[in-house]
């Protein structure tokens, strides 16, 4: 196998480490994160400045960004890290290989722009607007990759489909689906068994995680079966989701459960993260629009949590959990799961199983194989699918 020599390029701002831990990759923060606010992209300039000129003193034949459509790289989407990578690219020479963490169907992309864009009569109109210019930045990084790569824990996304649709006749780049890699944060432990139980709704707090739906469903299962449910929705929230967050408060004073739901609208430190899915006797993924690698089912495999997902799209769960497609399926499931939680000790026992076969190192190996096939100009991985 041809040797490969990595170089690492990060933020500014995530630690002060200059190498990894094998003590010869060198890490560069050249990176500097983008802003919240567009109008300061210029905050972005020195760092990609910076990294034009890293990639023009290293040559590489291969560089590997993990890209999402966010503000972190400056802009409304990070479109000036797109112009400088297929800039430096096409100068250099460079193969080119792109991790989409986050890709936008119009649909989705449309229901978004509805939310986040406040003026009224000519809402309609900015988000057509917007949306062709997303399709415009994502056109421009897939057709300059030599290789996109789409990490999942869930097959046959939307996501992935459109992509082949959009991009696949060009022969210059393939589009493949691979794994997420999954942590080990917790050693087994038992199943609590209690006469209730906990569940955890974890990650960003805004519309199209379904969070509303749970509050309701709490309500109902206590109205309806009798059966009392502890709930909390732990999660960071945007400058735009802040209305969905008080409809949220809303419906706690509405259904009068301040003793069983519980909202943290921050950002949960490690610790934290761990604790709160270590009380939880499940994890809900009750998404209606899916546009990554959900983090919520990722942390869920870590810490040994049961999802419960409910499947609101094409997307099959291929992590070892509880498949629902509705409100009543779910419900039906936590008062049996309240009764007997012998379901849940042994999906805990399959999610070792998986944790074990896409720990970071297998999935890092395999990205290894991609470089070399890559290099080589052979096509020896495909897709999960």
């Amino acid at each position: 196998m041809r040797q490969l020599n990595l170089h690492v390029v990060s933020f500014t701002d995530d630690n002060d480490k200059t190498s990894l831990a094998d003590g010869h990759t060198p890490i560069y923060r050249t990176l500097r994160s983008g802003s919240n606010n567009p109008l300061s992209t210029f905050k972005s300039i020195p760092g990609l400045l910076r990294l034009m000129i890293l990639l023009a003193r290293l040559r590489p034949q291969i560089v590997h960004v993990e890209f999402e459509f966010t503000r972190y790289y400056g802009g409304t989407m990070g479109e000036p890290f797109i112009f400088v990578i297929t800039l430096a690219k096409r100068m250099l020479g460079f193969r080119l290989i792109s991790t989409l963490q986050t890709v936008w169907s119009r649909r989705w992309l449309m229901q978004r722009l509805g939310e986040v864009i406040k003026i009224g009569g000519i809402r309609a109109v900015l988000s057509n607007i917007y949306a062709s210019y997303y399709d415009m930045l994502e056109g421009l990084l897939v057709r300059t990759c030599d290789m996109v790569l789409l990490p999942t824990l869930t097959l046959g996304l939307p996501m992935y489909q459109e992509l082949k649709t959009k991009y696949g006749h060009y022969a210059g780049t393939r589009i493949l689906e691979v794994p997420h890699g999954v942590y080990k944060v917790s050693e087994s432990r038992e199943v609590k068994k209690t006469d209730s139980m906990t569940i955890l709704s974890f990650g960003a707090i805004r519309r199209g995680k379904g969070q509303e739906s749970l509050i309701e469903m709490v309500h109902r299962l206590k109205s309806e079966y009798s059966v009392r449910v502890k709930l909390v929705i732990a999660g960071f929230t945007g400058s735009g989701d802040t209305g969905y967050l008080q409809e949220l408060t809303n419906l706690v004073v509405k259904y009068e459960l301040g003793e069983q739901v519980t909202i943290i609208p921050r950002f949960l430190e490690l610790d934290e993260v761990v604790r709160w899915h270590q009380v939880a006797d499940a994890v809900i993924i009750s998404y209606s629009r899916m546009v990554g690698p959900s983090g919520a089912l990722m942390w869920a495999m870590a810490t040994e949590t049961v999802p419960i997902m409910m499947t609101g799209e094409t997307w099959r769960p291929e992590v070892p959990g509880i498949v629902v497609h509705n409100q009543e399926e779910m419900m039906r499931v936590i008062v049996g799961l309240v009764k007997d939680d012998l379901a849940l000790r042994q999906i805990r026992g399959e999610i070792v199983k998986y944790r074990t076969t896409y720990s970071f190192d297998s999935v890092a190996k395999l990205h290894l194989q991609l470089y070399q096939d890559l290099s080589a100009g052979q096509k020896k991985y495909s897709s999960l699918d």
